[in-house]
């Protein structure tokens, strides 16, 4: 979150949480609003999570900011503007998760998942065929030396 976000609190009425929607609405067409958070104290403002169309994260990195009192957009956190380093973070996520690449991705994910499991069970399989094979032979050796 930004530092220093504040509502000029100059005695105004709180607007709505339907009025901030709109108003994000306006100036971001196509825009999902997921979450708003109401402001806390005369100062605090209205946090909103939202998910731009062409955003990786199907959860949204978007974040705004609103004054409680007039509506005005104080702070936009867009993924879009991010640096490299902030980009590459935000990415984490999608590639652990495999909702980067889709249904897809998900399923890789998924196969990939299941493979430690795979490889513990085919290698105490394949553990217990040796201890077995060479029980055998302790006891095929034993019999001839008699």
């Amino acid at each position: 979150m930004p530092r220093g976000i504040k509502s000029t609190a100059n005695g105004g009425k709180v607007i709505q949480p339907e009025i901030v929607k709109a108003n994000i609405q306006a100036a971001y067409p196509g825009i999902q609003i997921q979450r708003i958070f109401l402001p806390v104290g005369e100062n605090g403002s209205y946090m909103i999570s939202a998910r731009q169309s062409d955003e990786l994260r199907s959860k949204g990195s978007t974040s705004f900011w609103v004054d409680q009192y007039d509506g005005a957009i104080l702070a936009v956190r867009d993924p879009k503007k991010f640096n490299a380093g902030n980009a590459f973070i935000n990415l984490q996520l999608p590639l652990h998760n495999g909702e980067i690449l889709g249904t897809p991705g998900r399923i890789a994910v998924l196969v990939a998942g299941f493979a430690p499991l795979v490889m513990m069970v085919t290698g105490l399989i394949h553990w217990l065929k040796k201890r077995k094979a060479n029980r055998a032979r302790r006891t095929g050796l034993k019999a001839a030396a008699s």
